[in-house]
């Protein structure tokens, strides 16, 4: 599997994880507090003014029933967006990592003296690292020992 797949895979298997414990909270405090929350209007009176009557046990189930069924279907749109992102994102995070790569197979199997330019990279990750590579090839060029060019590559 490509590290874009991974990538991909590691996102989506993320969101979907949040979005369950998600549900099972939400649903776990529905019922909880599903008679506690809902107000009934009584159109004939009671017994005793002022309070209302329990809420029925079917009416209850079919609310969570309702909210389970709802859940799962936005929970699988929300995974499958994720996805679809995950996998975009994921491939233009990569891209530089392919670029990199192709230019240094083609530089290995055309011409060794040949420079990979470092553009489009924060100086810490692109240009600090490439300027030691180039000292330690530019070392080996000139017949340095290993301890000259950690030295050299040390000293910046």
């Amino acid at each position: 599997m490509t590290a874009r797949g991974r990538l991909t895979i590691l996102y989506t298997a993320l969101v979907l994880a949040a979005g369950i414990l998600l549900t099972g909270l939400t649903y776990l405090l529905m019922r909880r507090n599903a008679g506690h929350r809902i107000s009934v209007i009584v159109l004939s009176p009671s017994s005793t003014p002022g309070e209302l009557p329990p809420l029925p046990q079917d009416v209850k189930e079919v609310t969570l029933v309702d909210f389970v069924t709802q859940a799962a279907i936005a929970l699988a749109v929300v995974t499958v967006l994720a996805a679809v992102l995950g996998w975009l994102v994921a491939g233009r995070v990569l891209r530089p990592i392919r670029t990199i790569s192709a230019t240094a197979r083609r530089l290995s199997a055309e011409n060794l003296s040949e420079r990979m330019p470092v553009t489009g990279f924060p100086p810490t990750v692109g240009g600090d690292g490439m300027r030691s590579c180039r000292t330690v090839m530019a070392g080996f060029r000139h017949g340095e020992t290993l301890g000259k060019l950690q030295e050299k590559v040390l000293a910046g």
